[in-house]
């Protein structure tokens, strides 16, 4: 921690302590290379059994700083009972985020792995 007020602030101070606390799962050798969102989200993972609401945390991170884009996206992929979603929005942003060439591992029969590209596009087609 930085400054006198940062030492003070109980948001830090939580997010110091789940950083500790995430560090334990992981090598020591490691843990330099891992950030503190990572530490963070392991100690929560170790401490709770929810999947969904994990969604539910990214998201109204992502409202709060207006990444209207990234809500839209995760209430469409992840959470679409619990929201409207609007046509439009859908139809720039899940390309947007989804189209790509994606670099990845493919398992082989002899249980080996081999580097692969994949091209993964999204189509949006109205339906009545």
């Amino acid at each position: 921690m930085n400054t006198e007020q940062e030492q003070n602030d109980p948001i830090i101070q939580a997010i110091e302590t789940l950083k500790t606390e995430g560090e334990k799962s992981f090598l020591p050798e490691y843990i330099n290379r891992i950030s503190t969102w990572e530490k963070v989200g392991m100690a929560i993972s170790h401490r709770f059994s929810f999947s969904m609401q994990m969604f539910d945390l990214v998201y109204e991170i992502a409202e709060d700083w207006n990444f209207h884009d990234v809500c839209a996206m995760i209430t469409f992929v992840f959470r679409p009972e619990k929201y409207t979603h609007y046509l439009d929005k859908l139809q720039q942003v899940l390309p947007a985020f989804l189209n790509k060439t994606v670099a990845c591992k493919s398992r082989n029969k002899d249980g080996s792995y081999s580097d692969k590209k994949v091209k993964i596009t999204v189509t949006i087609e109205e339906i009545e």
